[in-house]
């Protein structure tokens, strides 16, 4: 069973030190897809494939969307690090049911760099990945136990039925809370990975600019 992999990417120096990190994560049949404004760089050799595009961030996993040959599909970040064996555990939940969705815990930033901050527990929690959790996410027609999907392990074909990523949507953020929404309306049935699958390390600790 491939996977998948679509990455937008602008800091192609995180690259070598993402892909040591998926390699150590997931050990199945792969495909990665970079999506990116700049040339892809001497000596990256990992892609399957590099699309140039100078699209928003949305835009450019509906295009690796579009490339993809793996039976699942997963959107990556180039400011994250994987859980050494944890995508294999991810994947290893799938149930053969193609509208089964597999939701990927992660952290980000205090979360990121130590685990027995607050910011940690609440990230592990199961009830963080919920829509009713978090108030900016929340709206009278969405049930609130309807999971996030921010890291997803999802089948091609029910991503391509309901139309993939919406790029009127500009933000990650808000079309990841929209293909979420879509999904589990059209019968998805979303599993909680066990454990944190990747790490986001954008920033930790501290305040700043969102130089890309």
């Amino acid at each position: 069973m491939k996977l998948s992999v679509v990455l937008p990417s602008i800091r192609l120096e995180r690259l070598p030190a993402w892909f040591a990190s998926f390699q150590r994560s997931y050990s199945v049949e792969y495909q990665i897809i970079v999506i990116s404004p700049r040339l892809r760089p001497e000596g990256c050799e990992f892609a399957w494939r590099w699309i140039c595009d100078h699209g928003h961030p949305v835009r450019c996993p509906q295009i690796g969307l579009l490339f993809a040959e793996g039976e699942y599909v997963h959107r990556a970040v180039d400011d994250s690090l994987y859980v050494p064996g944890e995508l294999d555990a991810a994947m290893a939940q799938l149930d053969g049911n193609p509208k089964t969705v597999i939701s990927c815990k992660y952290t980000e930033t205090n979360a990121s760099v130590d685990r027995s901050h607050k910011d940690f527990q609440n990230m592990n929690d199961p009830k963080y990945y919920t829509i009713g959790y978090h108030l900016g996410a929340s709206i009278w027609y969405v049930p609130p136990d309807y999971k996030l999907l921010n890291f997803g392990i999802i089948s091609r074909q029910f991503m391509l039925d309901v139309g993939g990523w919406d790029c009127s949507f500009e933000s990650v953020a808000i079309a990841e809370l929209d293909i979420a929404v879509r999904l589990q309306r059209a019968g998805g049935s979303f599993v909680l990975s066990d454990n944190i699958v990747v790490e986001c390390d954008w920033m930790p600790g501290h305040q700043g600019d969102h130089g890309p």
